[in-house]
């Protein structure tokens, strides 16, 4: 399980890196975050 679990973090850290998915309201202006979001994602 430990594993399992290694190996999806390993894999959701490199897709991330790979795909460079911007969250929402980077695309669309009409989206606001819930309290200050923004500047506590990273």
């Amino acid at each position: 399980m430990l594993a399992d679990l290694s190996l999806a973090y390993l894999l959701n850290g490199f897709l991330k890196l790979t795909c460079c998915v911007y969250r929402p309201w980077i695309r669309d202006a009409r989206i606001e975050p819930f309290g200050d979001s923004k500047v506590a994602a990273t």
